[in-house]
């Protein structure tokens, strides 16, 4: 099965759903499909990220779709995507311009597997013979944010989920993704009586009765509201939601 290495923290944010394009200089002829997501030897660091890519990833964790950056895998196998195209102009949030970054790999329906498989990487698109495409390790299926009526179900990782009793309260940040499910369009918290807590990697649930939803409106150093900007420029303002829970 053929096999694409790319360094952390960006493979973790492949498989664990969150980063659909993956920046190359380079293409093959056709898509591929599927392949296998080798993360490299060597971390290397995303930087000080813009705020909405902090935010998006902040979330990732906290529902632990993927680990903390020095938790993540290196040198090993851990996951599969679907590359269904290549192309020079994308309006993925995660697309990048410049030397590089010509081509955009279109990606779909990755998963992380549940056990990384120590693997040597190598340039390019290569083969790797002992898995094969209809027998693919064991992989996660996260479970998403949903919200049934007056009930939220959330993933979070299993830290949070292990001190659940210790706590009151679960915070996520409002993205354009996630809002619809806390909040009405002005912001107005949902009629919600219960949350159930999922442990992403166990599957494992609790159930608590909700005290309340509180939007809160985050502030820069200045004491004014955080202002930031999304890829395309527009300007948006940070909140969090915290769900208070018993």
């Amino acid at each position: 099965m053929k096999c694409l290495s790319i360094q952390q923290p960006r493979a973790s944010l492949i498989c664990g759903g969150i980063k659909d394009v993956e920046n190359r200089s380079w293409r093959v002829n056709d898509a591929p499909g599927r392949i296998l997501i080798h993360a490299g030897k060597t971390m290397r660091p995303l930087g000080k990220l813009p705020t909405f890519f902090g935010v998006l990833i902040d979330n990732a964790i906290a529902c632990g779709y993927v680990p903390e950056v020095e938790d993540m895998p290196l040198g090993a196998i851990i996951g599969y995507a679907d590359i269904v195209g290549f192309t020079e102009e994308c309006t993925s949030d995660w697309a990048q311009e410049g030397h590089g970054a010509e081509w955009k790999w279109q990606i779909e329906n990755a998963k992380l597997f549940k056990s990384p498989i120590p693997y040597r990487g190598r340039q390019g698109l290569f083969e790797v013979p002992e898995i094969e495409a209809d027998n693919l390790p064991e992989a996660y299926d996260f479970p998403k944010i949903a919200r049934r009526g007056t009930i939220l179900e959330i993933p979070v990782n299993g830290d949070v989920f292990n001190t659940l009793d210790a706590n009151e309260c679960f915070t996520l940040y409002l993205t354009e993704a996630n809002r619809s499910l806390f909040t009405d369009d002005e912001l107005v918290e949902l009629p919600t009586d219960a949350v159930v807590f999922y442990d992403s990697r166990t599957g494992h649930s609790r159930k608590f009765v909700v005290d309340q939803l509180v939007v809160h409106e985050e502030v820069d150093e200045n004491n004014e509201p955080a202002l930031f900007f999304d890829p395309n420029g527009n300007e948006l303002y940070l909140y969090t939601i915290n769900i208070y829970y018993k």
